[in-house]
């Protein structure tokens, strides 16, 4: 009789521990990023640093236009849920990308598109020596959980710094 107590004490024991792992934060939860709104973000960026005076457009997966996404980003659509292109089919001296991805392995794919842009605009740059000048010393791909963002500015780093404070 003893014996069945100890038992079904321990039994219970268990199944209380069971039911304590299954409400455990693993820390996913804590990593998943607030959902940030890239538009308010791109028209704080254009306003607080100005960007060349060529022709801007702005381009995102809900217009029909898609043009500068699929010609400067071939597969970025794909992956993503959101993008806001803020970019020049003139010279492209400066350019800013906002994306959200659509799932972890999705970022991952838009954070090696948008560092794919940087290493052809330095290498290319289109021939002209300022475009290649400017994205090799002042552009940068940030990423945070399923966001990641392309800037190539003068202001480059105070930019990245921004995008990384929505994050905090």
């Amino acid at each position: 009789m003893k014996l069945k107590r100890i038992f079904t004490l321990a039994l219970a024991g268990a199944m209380c521990l069971s039911l304590l792992a299954g409400c455990s934060n693993k820390g996913d939860d804590s990593k998943a990023p607030a959902d940030v709104d890239l538009t308010a973000f791109q028209t704080s960026v254009v306003e607080a640093h100005p960007f060349s005076n060529n022709f801007f457009e702005v381009a995102t997966l809900d217009k029909d236009d898609m043009d500068i996404i699929n010609t400067l980003y071939p597969g970025l659509a794909d992956a993503s849920e959101e993008v806001i292109a803020y970019a020049s089919m003139v010279m492209q001296d400066s350019e800013m990308v906002l994306v959200k991805a659509k799932d972890a392995d999705s970022a991952k794919t838009v954070e090696k598109l948008l560092n794919d842009r940087i290493a052809a605009m330095t290498t290319e740059g289109m021939n002209y020596p300022e475009v290649v000048e400017v994205w090799s010393t002042s552009s940068a791909v940030a990423a945070n959980g399923n966001y990641a963002m392309l800037i190539a500015h003068e202001d480059s780093q105070a930019i990245v710094d921004e995008f990384n404070a929505l994050f905090k």
